[in-house]
């Protein structure tokens, strides 16, 4: 999940008005508007995670000593809210945790030091030269 925060795969989206509607703020979109977010700007903005929203803290997910998930996908937008969040949401989230489990399982990851990562962000979101690591046996 704190991967995807900062990162996610589609780092903006558009929607288009088919009717006028009135937004939670107040503002008036007006039928045929198009309307988007920027969910990779989002990651950053201390209202919404606090103080520590630049940080990469994967324990933010902590609560009373678990992993809690819960957060309301309004604010955790990785996979959009509502009427339109992605219905293959439940099955990447179960295809993450069994590639990591094996993987961890089996060998060691080592993050190559010196390397400057760069984001190419575009319709989806990439490094440019990807992350090297290197990969040992576990013992």
């Amino acid at each position: 999940m704190e991967t995807l925060r900062p990162f996610p795969a589609i780092p903006l989206n558009f929607k288009l008005a088919v009717t006028d509607d009135v937004l939670p703020s107040g503002a008036v979109v007006k039928r045929g508007s198009t309307v988007s977010y920027v969910l990779y700007c989002m990651a950053s903005v201390e209202s919404i995670w606090g103080s520590d929203a630049s940080q990469f803290r994967p324990e933010r997910w902590r609560r009373d000593g678990a992993w809690d998930f819960s957060v309301s996908p309004f604010k955790f937008t990785a996979f959009q809210a509502g009427p339109r969040i992605c219905f293959g949401k439940d099955s990447a989230f179960l295809q993450m945790k069994i590639t990591a489990a094996l993987l961890c399982r089996f060998f060691e990851f080592q993050l190559v030091s010196g390397q400057i990562l760069t984001y190419r962000v575009m319709d989806t979101i990439s490094l440019v030269n990807g992350v090297k690591v290197t990969i040992s046996n576990c013992t």
